[in-house]
């Protein structure tokens, strides 16, 4: 959304980027379970490191982390698309 800035401004969010992150945690989930699937999490979201963050490691952590996503996600998706919502980002560290 923010194209690689940190600056703590608000951000539209397209309808799309919420499909795609949504279809990115149910490809993530619908993998089998084991090295292909953190192999495949690797490719397409990447843990990120830092105080913030946490490590690097796909653990259990993470994948909460992208049940809960997908689940915000479906939810928002699931309801009709109304072309007056619209959607903000801001990253405030």
């Amino acid at each position: 959304v923010q194209n690689g800035k940190d600056d703590c401004e608000e951000y539209h969010v397209f309808r799309s980027a919420l499909e795609e992150m949504f279809q990115v945690c149910d490809e993530l989930l619908r993998a089998s379970e084991g090295d292909e699937r953190n192999n495949l999490a690797m490719k397409l979201l990447p843990p990120q490191q830092g105080f913030f963050f946490g490590t690097y490691d796909i653990d259990e952590w993470y994948w909460n982390e992208v049940i809960k996503t997908h689940e915000c996600l479906k939810a928002i998706l699931d309801e009709p698309y109304d072309i007056n919502i619209s959607y903000k980002y801001q990253a405030s560290w």
